[in-house]
């Protein structure tokens, strides 16, 4: 084996996960049944402000930290009980006037932490302020057994993450293919432990990618269905592998940057934009492959941001967040948890009513009927 194609065989290893038997016939080739539920995980990476997602348009506080910030009854999509959801959202109204999408809102965790890198490690690792956990929550429920746990067409695992996890940072599909494709098959050996490893690994590789190429070949592409942002792409994605009937519990895709600390109102409008917009095109393209009822939307960001506003017209990084699920199973048209208090701050920011975990508790106990390893009350959306 020549320089050039241990180069592309090392390049390509990665996206075949800890263990490259993952991606195996049995994997491959197991029909998605109506009882396996799927869940697609969007992360709204840079913490997303809560507020002015979930508005409290009725609380006069909201406009006395926001003068100019603040959104008025009049430019928002009025929900229930005083509460509203940006403009920008719209194409996800009629999801909720159909009873297939929630709020859940109040989400954190005690002793909270405002560091990007830490705090969105325990969003995905479901641990403690304190403890360190290796593996993301869905590998911790999703444990000795051969089949693909889940995709991630970001950057990282996230909740997929977790040695030894059968789990796939793929990017692109068609990328995935196209490496395989340039790759030459070699029985070449070596007394090197590593590069046999390599080797083996290339083998596998090889032959994983021609059977996710021969399934996804009798699958008709569904990009011409989503935007050409990289939201859209990564749903399209997702997309055509639950229409390929590839059985995967868990995807990820993300938006960002919703680190809104500067001019956040046309930033952040533009970016609730492009979740509904691609939100709405996949949940449209899952009921016209008949698979709406098997699938649940959850979003997720490592924070919200402080209640106040600053003074560049923006915010800065706070606690509580709030978050959609959506799917034709969900038990919609709700706002589960209590409203967060905009007179008891913690450092300028709104305190969390009930803890993020509950909504893992909720996917495993109630979706994935698997026993629960948080201990925390399960919230009725589903």
């Amino acid at each position: 084996m020549n320089r050039r194609d241990f180069l592309k065989i090392a390049s390509l290893t990665p996206f075949a996960g800890m263990m490259p038997e993952i991606l195996s016939a049995n994997a491959l080739h197991k029909p998605l049944n109506p009882q396996e539920k799927i869940v697609v995980l969007v992360e709204l990476r840079g913490g997303n402000d809560a507020l002015n997602t979930l508005i409290p348009y009725h609380d006069a506080e909201y406009y006395k930290l926001r003068p100019t910030l603040g959104i008025h009854e009049n430019h928002l999509l009025k929900l229930k009980n005083g509460m509203g959801m940006h403009a920008s959202l719209r194409p996800l109204q009629q999801y909720w006037d159909k009873g297939e999408m929630a709020w859940i809102q109040g989400l954190g965790y005690n002793n909270p932490n405002r560091s990007h890198f830490r705090s969105r490690e325990i969003w995905e690792t479901a641990s403690q302020q304190k403890q360190h956990h290796q593996k993301g929550w869905v590998t911790q429920l999703f444990t000795g057994n051969d089949q693909i746990n889940g995709v991630s067409m970001s950057e990282e695992l996230g909740p997929l993450a977790g040695k030894h996890s059968r789990n796939l940072k793929i990017g692109s599909l068609d990328g995935f293919i196209r490496r395989s494709e340039r790759m030459k098959s070699t029985t070449h050996q070596s007394t090197n432990s590593a590069l046999n490893h390599i080797l083996r690994t290339e083998q596998e590789v090889l032959r994983s990618a021609g059977d996710l190429r021969e399934k996804l070949d009798k699958t008709r592409s569904l990009a011409g269905y989503f935007s050409k942002t990289p939201l859209g792409s990564e749903l399209a994605s997702v997309a055509r592998l639950i229409n390929s009937g590839i059985n995967i519990p868990a995807y990820k895709v993300d938006l960002g940057d919703f680190d809104t600390h500067i001019n956040q109102a046309g930033n952040h409008a533009a970016l609730l934009n492009s979740l509904a917009s691609n939100l709405d095109t996949f949940a449209k393209v899952m009921k016209r492959i008949g698979k709406w009822q098997n699938v649940i939307v959850v979003t997720y960001s490592e924070f919200g941001r402080k209640a106040q506003e600053n003074s560049s017209k923006g915010t800065d990084h706070g606690l509580a967040g709030a978050h959609l699920v959506m799917g034709g199973s969900v038990k919609g048209h709700q706002i589960y948890g209590k409203t967060p208090s905009l007179t008891r701050l913690d450092n300028g920011s709104i305190q969390h009513t009930q803890d993020f975990r509950s909504v893992y508790s909720t996917l495993a106990q109630h979706w994935w009927k698997k026993p629960s390893p948080w201990k925390h009350p399960t919230i009725n959306f589903v």
